[in-house]
């Protein structure tokens, strides 16, 4: 069952009819509609109100079709208050509704039936400030740990720096400590990798010398046969 509820500005309606029972367990919840310029993080907030007091207030972020379960610890016959909050990506605007009364008039008997509601959510300000300060920072970060990649890793780097390195690879039998040695030793002479080779500090790997020249055997080979045909020709 929903309780759908319409926010226009910043007053906010009940639209349905439905009797809500006390006692309830992931069976009710609720759908807000909100204006165009409620964008952010949309949270509704619920607290119980009967002979025993004003309870706590419990909090959900909703989803993506802007709906969340109605707390079942909340579920009881009283007067549930609801009330909903946008706050902007940058915690500078925050939009309050007002607060819709839902009665509930009596109990069912879910309890006798022994059904442990769950553990109600993070309060209001915990959820909201928890999401805005979870956010990846994009320009940059550091990750303690390992990470083990099934897959490629592909990037466009200025500089690399590896420091403290483990057991990492590179392709199946490098080690990336050995690769860094021998990058940092290409450097300090100054010299640099390239794929084709247009000065004469560029450094080449042996399959681009491979397909250059051919083996170095069959290269010694043609050399060795050329220098005998030509001595053979002389002393003839």
């Amino acid at each position: 069952m929903t309780l759908e509820l319409l926010i226009r500005d910043q007053t906010m309606y009940r639209l349905d009819k439905s009797k809500v029972v006390g006692g309830s367990v992931n069976y009710l919840f609720a759908h807000f509609t909100f204006p165009d310029d409620w964008v952010g993080t949309r949270v509704a907030t619920f607290t119980l109100v009967n002979d025993s007091g004003t309870s706590d207030p419990i909090s959900y972020t909703l989803d993506d079709n802007d709906r969340c379960p109605v707390p079942p610890d909340l579920i009881h016959a009283g007067t549930l208050r609801i009330s909903a909050c946008c706050v902007d990506s940058d915690n500078n605007k925050r939009i309050p509704s007002n607060i819709v009364s839902v009665v509930i008039p009596t109990d069912g008997d879910a309890d006798a039936h022994g059904i442990i509601p769950p553990t109600p959510t993070p309060q209001f300000y915990g959820e909201v400030m928890e999401q805005l300060d979870g956010k990846f920072d994009k320009t940059g970060g550091t990750i303690s740990g390992n990470i083990n990649v099934d897959g490629n890793i592909n990037a466009d780097m200025g500089e690399l720096s590896v420091m403290n390195i483990g057991a990492m690879r590179i392709g199946a039998t490098m080690m990336i400590a050995d690769f860094l040695e021998c990058y940092q030793n290409i450097s300090a002479m100054g010299m640099q990798c390239a794929s084709t080779p247009s000065a004469d500090t560029d450094v080449v790997n042996k399959m681009y010398l491979d397909d250059m020249i051919g083996s170095i055997d069959t290269a010694l080979d043609g050399i060795i046969s050329l220098q005998n045909s030509l001595i053979g020709g002389a002393q003839s």
